[in-house]
């Protein structure tokens, strides 16, 4: 007879940890700089041209 879990599933399905594994996702983000100046730029562009947009209703 098979006994099932508090779920109503036999208990015995789904993923199963892997023990000693590494880490899921290894990041090579070692310098913030350039994402930094990326974001940056896109800021003083966008604000550019707000502030152009509301300059040229006025």
């Amino acid at each position: 007879m098979r006994t099932l879990a508090a779920d109503g599933t036999d208990g015995g399905s789904g993923p199963k940890p892997h023990s000693g594994s590494g880490p899921l996702a290894e990041t090579g983000g070692s310098n913030p700089a350039l994402p930094l100046g990326i974001a940056a730029v896109v800021l003083a562009i966008g604000g550019g041209l707000l502030f152009a947009a509301r300059r040229k209703r006025a």
